[in-house]
Formats: structure tokens, C-alpha cells, sequence
């Protein structure tokens, strides 16, 4: 039987750029309550690193405005989906 867990917006997010890209590295680390992300697209050659509390956070601030635009334009073919 499958248990189904709730994820937040942000992990969702993760979880679609993962797919959908070829050429991608997302690193993550947790260090006590600090959360370290980095994101990179190899095909735009952008880059953001992000840190936060909670995962969503760190997910958040991640800084490169093309990363931002990445990131939208996933959950805008999320919504477009379903």
C-alpha cells in the first residue's frame, strides 16, 4: 500500500525542475536549523544559492532573477497540467 506525504509548493517545485531539466545540480544541505541550497541550469549557465530556517526558505532565496524566471515558468506548466 502507498502512504502519500504532503510537500510544500517549494518542494514541488524541486521535484518538477528535477524532471524537467537535462542539465541541472541542485545541492542541499542542512546544518542544525540552517537549510543551503544551490541551483544551477547548465543550459542558461545561471546559478543561485539560497539559505533559510525552513527548506522553503532557502528555496525562496535563491538570487539569480533567470533562476526565478526557471522556476516560474515550472509552475506555471504545473498549473497548466492539471
Amino acid at each position: 500500500m502507498r502512504k502519500f506525504m504532503w510537500v510544500t509548493d517549494a518542494e514541488r517545485d524541486m521535484i518538477k525542475i528535477l524532471r524537467a531539466s537535462d542539465h541541472v545540480t541542485l545541492n542541499i544541505s542542512r546544518d542544525g536549523g540552517q537549510w543551503n541550497m544551490r541551483l544551477e541550469d547548465h543550459d542558461s549557465g545561471s546559478s543561485g544559492f539560497g539559505s533559510g530556517p525552513t527548506f522553503d526558505r532557502a528555496w525562496d532565496a535563491i538570487l539569480d532573477p533567470r533562476l526565478r524566471d526557471f522556476v516560474r515558468d515550472i509552475r506555471n506548466r504545473r498549473r497548466g497540467s492539471g
